[in-house]
């Protein structure tokens, strides 16, 4: 599966936001357990700022998600999303054949 930086870096923002509003946490009180500053994982939530995979660590732990199903989860994300970008394209060239 080939994909950009930037499509990777945004699933995997997503797929942690995901995961720590399933847990009931703020984002506040997950950057104080794992020791980093709010406005960094906010950045990572957003797909603003890449991580490394010892900070990804660190945040599936305290969420008590294994790395094998948070790829799993990743890949399934990163596939969803692409179906609904080819969707949006397809609604859109259709939309303009019409006009």
């Amino acid at each position: 599966m080939n994909i950009s930086k930037a499509e990777l870096s945004t699933s995997i923002g997503i797929v942690l936001r995901d995961l720590r509003l399933a847990e009931n946490k703020s984002i506040e009180t997950l950057s104080n357990e794992i020791d980093i500053g709010y406005s960094q994982l906010s950045r990572i939530e957003r797909g603003k700022i890449n991580t490394s995979i010892y900070q990804l660590y660190r945040i599936l732990s305290v969420l008590r998600i294994p790395m094998d199903t948070f790829l799993e989860i990743l890949k399934m994300t990163i596939i969803k999303q692409r179906k609904s970008k080819r969707r949006s394209k397809r609604k859109k060239r259709k939309n303009e054949k019409g006009k």
